[in-house]
């Protein structure tokens, strides 16, 4: 594995090649932590702690550096990408212990020495030809130093990183630029997650500690063992449409792939599935022939013991027995609102924002999801004169679209966007009772920022 670290904000690029007795795919991450310049005590610990954690990590065979960024980016051990023994280990704990506080944070300048260090590594003899890139940058700050044009940093990013690898974001506290964060890592097939002040950062990262700490990011843990790379996932010509997103860049050990669509023939028998992917020295081809009706008889099986369960449940087994009876579509809905969602975040204009926004904003509405684009209403009953609730009123679907969400009329349905989860901006379930209503808080839906 190769590391590199950065900055009195610290940026971290890990290089990881798998060891002769490693049988996953070779990883190559580039993890920056950055701002310590003008960081509280208390983030700088968690900045530290989170470079220290990922730097337990390393294994025998892979290769790393640092790289810190504050007002100026520092590379640890120039030029180059060094080997995991116990020498070079015990040098990156120093390194990491003595970065102190210098003032700035010149993200743009450590991501493009950064990506450029991990390039020309790509590029010689060591690296795999399928090995896993993976930059994982680390911030508790804004950009202050340097390039500070949020759509300048996402530009120089794309431009250095040059789809060649994956770039994965944390933010640490309070003052950080999320969205900054979010669409960086969405460019560049990555994803965020953010850590608060009083989390405990080593916990967040790989699980450690409390049981609570281990449910709620496990971030290294999420991308700490990649399995496949270019995942694609492919129908029958003209069989499936409506599709969710079916390219993925990475397949993590422990992770899932989920892909939702609508048969364009209800009446057909089986789909053809093809997956391909690269792994390791490789590359991977899986074909099948799914057999439709039986697995709609068991998806009807299961659907009848989850609604006969929800039955027993007091209070809820109405709106339980409901979700279960089109959970299949409800499925879809969700991951297309996070497809719209992301696609709205990685927009370059005003119409094509406006446009995914519209859509998700359709579709959260119509199967009730909780979005930056929508709002939750809760309201109490009516109360009649026998004691007994007036019946709820009922949503009927916007204008021009049809209960799904989709145009009037509409056949043929455009393919999910490729991309990664970005996290903040997920829609959130509503649980289907009727005194909670879904609606959109504006009718200027493009000017809506995402939550976070």
């Amino acid at each position: 594995m190769e590391t590199l670290y950065g900055g009195d904000d610290l940026r971290v690029a890990l290089l990881k090649k798998s060891g002769e007795d490693d049988w996953r795919s070779r990883i190559n991450r580039e993890q920056k932590a950055a701002k310590l310049g003008e960081a509280e005590p208390s983030l700088r610990k968690k900045t530290k702690d989170a470079l220290f954690t990922i730097l337990r990590d390393l294994r025998p065979g892979d290769r790393f550096n640092f790289i810190s960024f504050s007002s100026r980016v520092r590379v640890w051990r120039p030029h180059s990408l060094v080997p995991v023994t116990p020498l070079n280990v015990r040098d990156a704990k120093k390194f990491i212990y003595t970065l102190v506080p210098n003032g700035g944070t010149n993200i743009d300048g450590a991501v493009h020495t950064g990506s450029s260090l991990l390039a020309e590594f790509l590029s010689g003899p060591d690296a795999g030809p399928n090995s896993v890139s993976l930059v994982v940058f680390l911030t508790d700050g804004r950009p202050t130093v340097g390039e500070l044009r949020s759509a300048a940093i996402l530009g120089n990013a794309r431009s250095a990183v040059k789809d060649a690898f994956c770039v994965f974001t944390i933010g640490i506290g309070a003052d950080v630029d999320y969205r900054l964060l979010e669409r960086m890592a969405l460019e560049n097939c990555g994803m965020m997650r953010r850590i608060d002040e009083d989390a405990d950062a080593s916990a967040m990262l790989k699980g450690y500690g409390a049981p609570a700490a281990q449910n709620t990011l496990r971030f290294y843990d999420e991308i700490g063992t990649p399995l496949l790379s270019d995942v694609r996932i492919r129908y029958t010509e003209d069989s499936a449409r409506y599709v969710t997103q079916h390219r993925f860049a990475n397949y993590f050990n422990g992770s899932e792939i989920v892909v939702a669509g609508q048969l364009a023939n209800r009446s057909a028998e089986s789909l053809r599935v093809r997956v391909t992917a690269s792994s390791d020295d490789k590359t991977v081809v899986l074909e099948a022939d799914v057999p439709l009706r039986r697995r709609e008889a068991e998806t009807e099986r299961r659907v009848k013991a989850a609604k006969a369960a929800a039955e027993k449940s007091p209070g809820s087994g109405a709106a339980l027995g409901a979700a279960a009876d089109d959970f299949v579509e409800r499925l879809w809905g969700f991951l297309s609102v996070k497809d719209g969602l992301r696609s709205r975040l990685r927009s370059r204009t005003s119409k094509e924002r406006e446009e995914h926004g519209r859509r998700a904003a359709a579709l959260a509405l119509a199967y009730g999801f909780l979005t930056p684009l929508t709002s939750l209403r809760v309201e109490r009953p009516e109360v009649l004169a026998d004691g007994t609730m007036a019946a709820a009123p009922t949503d009927t679907p916007p204008d021009g679209e049809d209960a799904n969400g989709r145009p009037d009329g509409g056949e043929d349905g455009e393919d999910g966007e490729d991309g990664e989860d970005g996290g903040d901006g997920e829609p959130q379930r509503d649980n289907g009772k009727p005194s909670r209503q879904i609606s959109s808080p504006s009718n200027d839906i493009g000017e809506l920022e995402s939550a976070g």
